[in-house]
């Protein structure tokens, strides 16, 4: 019996992108990699230690592990798994035999990988940490070479586009199909343990003059700007600069503290950025008010 590993996908993505303007947003988070807010049917995947797909169960590298796939009306299903390293493999569907190969489930079918009798395994690898498994349903087929290609022999597609480039890349796929024709789920592992481990104090920027907005991050007010309204998520503001000027200062205090930048959207006067820092992830929206030098800005934890 020839053993595949099921390679590992740590936890970490918190961003959002928006599609045409004429479909409904597209979210990615550190829960699923892609959501589609409105669906109108279901996929659900889960590994065999988790059969409700909603727990996060625990497996040893080198142990077995079997995915398990099933839809909630007829639906071309798709299943990944992506390592911390950045590569991408694809599980379904793979060429190593006709079960794999075919990959159009039927309303309220179940498939399993490996297959009972299967010539192949999974086994769990490293690194340690919180693993994710992605299935995707969609009512017509997915061209998905962009996120795993098969090349030369190998029996599953693969690709190094990492966790960030797996997300934009499948925002873009599905940006031409109705909004309703798919969906996506999520079945999380833990590799080697559950323990979590300590983290570092983000590093606060060096004391400037100005009022402070925030402490969770650490962010001052726009300089020469004059606040108008403040709480622990929201400040208003005014002050003669560009969107562009006023955001660029905020991330500028964001990557100072440590917080890394993973996605930005800037837009109808309005701009938009998830940060991560740690694990932890939040949203920052700074919005023109219309009248000119007026601004909103949020800051949400995700």
């Amino acid at each position: 019996m020839k053993t595949l590993n099921l390679f590992a996908l740590l936890v970490g993505l918190a961003l959002a992108f928006t599609t045409a303007s004429a479909q409904p947003r597209i979210t990615v988070s550190p829960q699923t990699i892609v959501v589609n807010p409105v669906p109108s049917y279901g996929v659900e995947v889960f590994v065999d230690k988790d059969s409700s797909g909603s727990g996060s169960p625990t497996y040893q590298i080198g142990e077995a592990i079997s995915v398990g796939v099933r839809v909630s009306e007829a639906a071309y299903v798709y299943v990944f798994n992506v390592r911390s390293t950045g590569e991408v493999v694809q599980i379904l569907p793979n060429r190593y035999d006709q079960d794999g190969q075919n990959n159009y489930l039927q309303a309220g079918e179940t498939k399993y990988f490996p297959p009972r009798g299967a010539r192949y395994a999974f086994n769990v690898d490293g690194p340690n940490g919180l693993d994710k498994v992605i299935a995707v349903a969609s009512r017509t087929q997915l061209d998905t070479r962009q996120l795993a290609d098969f090349t030369g022999t190998g029996n599953f597609a693969t690709s190094n586009i990492g966790q960030d480039g797996f997300a934009q890349t499948f925002s873009i796929v599905v940006t031409p199909i109705p909004q309703e024709d798919w969906v996506t789920d999520t079945a999380l592992f833990y590799v080697g343990s559950q323990a979590v481990a300590p983290t570092t104090p983000a590093p606060q920027p060096a004391p400037q003059p100005g009022t402070v907005l925030f402490n969770n991050p650490y962010l001052l007010a726009y300089p020469g700007s004059s606040v108008t309204y403040l709480d622990s998520q929201e400040a208003e503001f005014e002050v003669g600069a560009s969107l562009t000027d006023v955001y660029t200062n905020f991330h500028n205090q964001m990557t100072q503290s440590g917080w890394q930048r993973v996605a930005l959207e800037i837009k109808n006067n309005q701009a938009q950025a998830s940060y991560q820092l740690n694990g932890q992830y939040v949203e920052l929206e700074l919005k023109g008010m219309g009248a000119s030098g007026r601004y909103r800005l949020e800051i949400i934890s995700l």
